[in-house]
């Protein structure tokens, strides 16, 4: 249950029962990335529990051609960051208790501007860190950062491998896993697995396309009917576009930004997942694809670990090693038992997410704060 220890008593008097909401900070959909489909995600299960939300969208701001990339970045930033106060503070009549969505780097701004808004007028903070590159940032900013963490009434991590790295510096988390609607995505069993190959992560460095797009080039030596459609926009598009050229490779389809609802269309379509990302935590594409059906080729890195078992329900590959991927990759085209094993195993991790399980969890910890739709 969240401990009020460090709220000031004058201001702990003030937050009755007019304040209902949880109120969620982060990117929402149509915003591209696995951050705004956790955050809808974790919205949508606690409303079907008649838990009231009150959603603060984080939102980029247009590129504008006329500003330079310095005045771009600190104008953007400044905005970005005005934008989020201004919701804080709007809501605070409303909302006794903020979770909010955190990520590493310039993406943990708004958790300092939550943490300050939360100290100040007495309301609840939980963080929910999601960045694979947690130990990165720790290292390099621990000094500042730790202060922050340590405000914050609950630290939240999805995975084993966020808990140890928050462990390693002295911060203490609660691991929960992050929570879907089970009826989102279908899974479809398959018989045959194709070489009908999917990516659905943005093109940024990051997520390691040019490894898989080396790895496709050797698979189509073997296996000339091989396809790759990658889904998602980023500002590698034209380089990746460009390596694909140069690789001399066709049957590699971008498809461009894909509305969330469509993306079962694109599982259903393909036989096998790509994710050659790290470092990486707990993907919502990937459970995406495991609830799909698809087996996975993933990197070896410590944060999928928690989803995915070598050989059990995936196949993993020395991250950055495009002849591993490939042989990977190969493997499950050729040995459709082996294939259709680690879809089955891999789906149960999916149910592990689901709204049933996670939702007490949330109500347990919110306590008394966490009032309900049909509540005096």
């Amino acid at each position: 249950m969240i401990d009020n220890k460090w709220k000031p008593k004058k201001v702990i008097n003030r937050v009755n029962r007019n304040l209902r909401h949880i109120g969620i900070l982060a990117y929402f959909p149509p915003h591209e990335g696995g951050g705004a489909q956790l955050a809808q995600s974790l919205s949508d299960c606690l409303e079907k529990n008649n838990i009231l939300v009150h959603k603060m969208r984080r939102a980029l701001l247009p590129k504008r051609r006329s500003w330079s990339f310095i005045s771009t970045m600190i104008g953007k930033g400044f905005l970005q960051q005005l934008k989020i106060l201004i919701m804080l503070l709007s809501s605070i009549k409303k909302c006794k208790t903020y979770h909010i969505i955190s990520f590493s780097f310039f993406g943990f701004i708004p958790s300092i501007i939550a943490t300050i808004i939360c100290r100040i007028t007495g309301r609840n903070l939980v963080l929910a860190f999601h960045s694979g590159n947690g130990d990165e940032f720790l290292n390099k900013w621990g000094p500042i950062i730790k202060k922050f963490f340590q405000r914050a009434d609950l630290l939240i991590v999805a995975s084993s491998f966020l808990n140890d790295v928050f462990q390693s510096h002295g911060l203490k988390t609660l691991k929960i896993r992050d929570v879907y609607p089970q009826t989102r995505f279908t899974f479809k069993e398959r018989n045959i697995f194709e070489p009908k190959f999917l990516m659905t992560r943005a093109l940024e460095e990051i997520y390691r396309h040019e490894c898989a797009l080396r790895a496709f080039s050797k698979v189509k030596e073997q296996l000339s009917n091989a396809s790759l459609t990658i889904v998602g926009t980023g500002s590698l598009e034209p380089k990746l576009k460009k390596l694909v050229n140069e690789l001399g490779i066709d049957d590699v389809t971008f498809a461009g930004h894909v509305e969330h609802e469509e993306m079962q269309n694109y599982y259903d379509r393909s036989d096998i997942y790509l994710n050659p990302t790290y470092p990486d935590n707990i993907s919502p594409s990937v459970l995406e694809a495991l609830a799909c059906g698809l087996p996975i080729v993933s990197a070896e890195y410590p944060g999928v670990k928690e989803i995915i078992e070598n050989r059990v329900s995936g196949l993993f590959f020395e991250k950055g090693n495009p002849d591993a991927m490939a042989e990977c990759m190969i493997e499950l085209t050729k040995d459709n038992n082996l294939a259709t094993r680690l879809a089955t195993n891999a789906r149960k991790n999916w149910e592990l997410h689901s709204c049933k399980l996670i939702v007490p969890i949330y109500r347990k910890l919110y306590g008394n704060n966490c009032y309900e739709l049909n509540s005096g």
